[in-house]
């Protein structure tokens, strides 16, 4: 009777959809959800799983848009599937205009094609295709509706399964649903991290189901620098794995058979090495090598549709281009042979701010990078880091990973470097002039996140054009300020780190009240206190994530004319707590000024309860940073 049962559950939902017509008028419309672009009515996923890991996945999705921005997000779906494994099949797809006329997709709209390796690219990813719906006549009130299967034929987690989903948007949701059609001697776990959902369970002969929902979802309101929706929604995790260890075995055994090099592959390390005098040469030349001459594919890891396995290193290095684990899976075979044997792929997500070491789900993982072995622990590279002066980036610090090797390893996290690692690095000299003119030079050295956006900018934007950057923010302060000349290092010379200069002419730059001259402190220096922008909230839903520790210091010399001596300098402004250290200071000699700025995120997560102690922090500063310096004549 309960088999019985769970067939007619399952035939019930894949038929949920006929009932929609008929009820968007009781949901409601856009003065209902005043915020919202779209209203995701129905979302449920159903997954029929088999003992060996392979599964029939549907996927019913009904959603109502409100106005142009809800077009744009919902009036497109783009699927994708990786022949090795799975298929995808279009159930239904159809939309439903605000007097309930039924459209259906026509075929032309639906395109199943192999996945470019870059845009405009004749290349192709290896067995990867999208299946694109564009959904035709959307207008406000429209609703569309799709039904989608996903059918596996081959299980990339050896007879175990485990996968994630979230529970809310960016959208509000009426109702979501998973359901999970578990072979009854499948062990099964789940957390739900975030927030909270029911489950039910039933138990059949040889079946159970597990149901998890919730309804009325609110949307989840985007906040400047918060953290990425992964870490942040409501999230179901399921997994029939017991440990890490057992996925780090799994992904050596996938892996091993694909790092064989061919003679080609062979000829090429040893012209790449034939100089290298260290270990260290020999690795950075490898890297180098695989970072810069072959082309990196960004594509997410679809770890619920088995896209873990690399392309075979020959086909790689042949064609010059690759995902993530491809590029990964090159650098280890060269580094091995090499002689570097000590060095394995590695699965991570430097999205995710922390993964539980006592619960194992892989689909979690979204890219890959390489792990080397020396004295009981490892290093990492990141092949696809380019542009970067370091073989991982700064945004993969304390991110988790999973090394896979033969005997398995447990979860660990990439190393938290200090925040001097991401540091810019300012000296100032000014000297002001007896007809009230300030002449500044500003030399900016950058290091780790600030090296790589600099670097990014002198790439992206011709020299004249990041000038003007800088003279606008100046011109805020100053309408009158030139920058008298503007030069950069070369952004891709990667042996040194970025250094920009500037040097500047502010004309009638006192305030002369009598015999005194005025300077304010903190526009004078030009000094960022950082990203006002993200300090504008009263108070703050979700945490503050800068992404990474980050320091800047500065220190500026004013040399002023004889005939004036100090009057007034601001005294020092301090604050420290776990997350921030900010300190300035200001010290006289002679005809001259000295002062320094100092600011340190400690930790790049603030939470809700300390946001607001270091808003009140940062607008403290901005007021002692406009307070003056006061000379007078003698």
């Amino acid at each position: 009777m309960k088999k019985l049962w769970i067939f007619l559950v399952f035939l019930f939902v894949s038929c949920a959809g006929l009932r929609y017509p008929t009820i968007l008028d009781e949901i409601g419309g856009e003065d209902d959800y005043p915020e919202a672009n779209a209203l995701i009515v129905f979302d449920s996923t159903d997954i029929y799983l088999n003992r060996d890991g392979t599964n029939r996945i549907r996927s019913h999705r009904c959603g109502k848009v409100f106005n142009a921005l809800g077009r744009k997000e919902f009036g497109e779906v783009t699927l994708s599937y990786i022949t090795l494994y799975d298929t995808v099949e279009i159930i239904e797809a159809k939309v439903i205009s605000p007097d309930k006329k039924i459209l259906k997709v026509p075929k032309e709209n639906i395109t199943d094609m192999p996945m470019p390796a870059w845009e405009g690219s004749k290349f192709y990813i290896p067995n990867l295709r999208l299946v694109k719906i564009t959904f035709p006549g959307l207008e406000d009130g429209s609703a569309i509706e799709l039904i989608y299967e996903s059918i596996s034929h081959n299980s990339p987690f050896d007879s175990t399964f485990d996968w994630w989903e979230l529970f809310e948007f960016t959208e509000p949701i009426k109702e979501k649903v998973l359901r999970l059609f578990l072979p009854e001697d499948m062990n099964l776990r789940y957390k739900v991290e975030n927030g909270k959902l029911v489950h039910y369970q039933v138990v059949s002969d040889d079946r159970t189901l597990h149901i998890w929902k919730n309804e009325d979802i609110p949307k989840i309101v985007m906040e400047p620098s918060m953290p990425p929706l992964p870490a942040v929604a409501a999230k179901l995790l399921i997994t029939c794995t017991e440990s890490w260890e057992e996925y780090s075995r799994w992904y050596y055994r996938l892996s091993e058979p694909k790092l064989e090099p061919d003679s080609a592959l062979t000829n090429k390390v040893i012209e790449l090495v034939k100089n290298a005098s260290s270990k260290d040469d020999t690795i950075r030349a490898l890297y180098e090598f695989v970072n810069k001459e072959i082309r990196y594919v960004e594509t997410r890891l679809i770890g619920k549709k088995g896209g873990y396995e690399p392309a075979q290193v020959g086909f790689t290095f042949k064609n010059k281009y690759g995902v993530c684990r491809d590029k990964a899976a090159l650098l280890v075979s060269m580094l091995r042979t090499a002689g570097i044997d000590d060095s394995y792929i590695v699965l991570t997500n430097p999205i995710l701010l922390d993964m539980d070491t006592e619960f194992a789900c892989a689909s979690q993982f979204n890219h890959a990078v390489v792990a080397i072995k020396e004295n009981e622990s490892y290093f990492y590279l990141d092949p696809t880091a380019e542009g970067s002066v370091e073989y991982l980036t700064p945004f993969e610090d304390d991110k988790p990973v999973l090394v896979s090797t033969k005997e398995g390893e447990g979860l660990s996290k990439t190393p938290a470097r200090p925040p001097d690692v991401n540091l810019m690095n300012m000296q100032v000299s000014e000297v002001l002039q007896n007809d009230h003119t300030l002449k500044q030079s500003m030399t900016i050295k950058a290091s780790g996140f600030i090296d790589n956006q600099f670097r990014r900018m002198c790439q992206m934007l011709p020299k004249e054009q990041i000038k003007q950057v800088f003279l606008r923010g100046m011109k805020e302060s100053y309408p009158e300020a030139t920058i008298d000349s503007f030069k950069t290092s070369d952004p891709k010379d990667f042996t040194t780190p970025m250094e920009l200069t500037m040097y500047i002419t502010i004309p009638d730059y006192v305030l002369k009240i009598g015999k005194e001259w005025h300077l304010t402190t903190g526009k004078r220096s030009n000094i960022s206190i950082g990203a006002q922008g993200i300090w504008n909230l009263e108070e703050r839903n979700y945490p503050l994530y800068l992404w990474v520790k980050m320091a800047t210091k500065a220190r500026a010399t004013l040399s002023f004319p004889k005939h004036l001596k100090v009057k007034s300098l601001p005294g020092p402004y301090y604050y420290e707590d776990s997350n921030l250290m900010l300190k300035t200071a200001f010290a006289k000699k002679k005809n001259t000024i000295n002062s320094e700025f100092e600011m340190v995120f400690k930790d790049p997560l603030i939470s809700t309860e300390n946001y607001q102690k270091i808003k009140e922090a940062m607008k403290g500063l901005e007021e002692h940073q406009n307070q003056e310096i006061i000379l007078v004549e003698k």
